[in-house]
C-alpha cells in the first residue's frame, strides 16, 4: 500500500511538474507567435503597399524622387506595387527577451540595380521614346513624361527574372502586451529591398 500510495504521489508530483513545465513553454510560445505575428503583419503591408497598410512602417514623403511623384500626380504606392510585385520574405527566426524581441529574416525581391540599368540603357537607346519624352516636357507635362518614364519601369520590372535577396534583423518591443516592430528597422529593410535602383533614372529632369 505504501508503495502504491508512494508510486501515485510520484506520479502526481510529475503530472503537475509537467503541467508547470508545459504552461511555461505556452506562456513563451505565446510571445513568439505574437512576435511572429506582429513582423508578418508589417512584412505583409509590403507585399500590397498602399498608405494605410504601410502608415505604422514607411513614409514615403521621405524620399525625394516619390515626393516629385506625388507632386506631378502620380500615384505613389501604384510605383510601391510595381516595385515590390515579386517581393516576398521568410521568417527564420523569432528570439523573444522579456519585453523585446529579434526576428532574423529574409526578402526577396527584384534585382533593382539590374532593372534600373536595363532602365537607362533602354531610353536612351529609344530615340523616338527620347522625342515623345522632349515634347511633353516642351508642353511642361511632367505627369506625362513620369508616366512614359514608369511604363518603361514597369515593362522591366515584368520582364526581368533577376531576383536579389537580402537579409535582415528586426527589433521588437512589448509595451501593453502587444508586440510593435520597431520602424527603424523596417526602414532600414525597406532601403535594402531597394538597394540599387537609381531612383534618379525616374526623375524627369534626368531626360529633359
Amino acid at each position: 500500500m505504501k508503495r502504491s500510495i508512494s508510486h501515485i504521489v510520484t506520479t502526481l508530483v510529475a503530472a503537475v511538474l509537467g503541467l508547470g513545465l508545459a504552461l511555461g513553454l505556452a506562456a513563451c510560445s505565446n510571445d513568439e507567435t505574437e512576435a511572429l505575428t506582429a513582423v508578418t503583419t508589417a512584412l505583409d503591408a509590403f507585399k500590397n503597399p498602399t498608405e494605410q497598410s504601410l502608415e505604422p512602417y514607411f513614409n514615403a514623403s521621405d524620399n525625394e524622387t516619390l515626393r516629385k511623384l506625388a507632386t506631378s500626380g502620380v500615384d505613389i504606392y501604384d510605383v510601391l506595387g510595381h516595385l515590390l510585385a515579386k517581393y516576398d520574405y521568410a521568417v527564420d527566426e523569432v528570439t523573444v527577451d522579456g519585453d523585446t524581441a529579434t526576428a532574423k529574416v529574409t526578402v526577396t525581391n527584384v534585382d533593382l540595380q539590374k532593372v534600373s540599368q536595363t532602365l537607362q540603357d533602354d531610353i536612351s537607346s529609344d530615340q523616338g521614346f527620347l522625342g515623345e519624352l522632349i515634347a511633353k516636357g516642351t508642353q511642361g507635362d511632367a505627369a506625362g513624361i513620369y508616366g512614359l518614364i514608369l511604363d518603361k519601369l514597369y515593362a522591366a520590372i515584368d520582364n526581368t527574372t533577376d531576383l536579389s535577396t537580402a537579409d535582415a534583423t528586426l527589433q521588437l518591443t512589448k509595451a501593453n502586451g502587444t508586440w510593435t516592430v520597431d520602424k527603424d528597422s523596417i526602414s532600414q529593410l525597406v532601403s535594402d529591398s531597394f538597394e540599387g535602383l537609381d531612383m534618379g533614372a525616374l526623375d524627369q529632369g534626368s531626360w529633359v
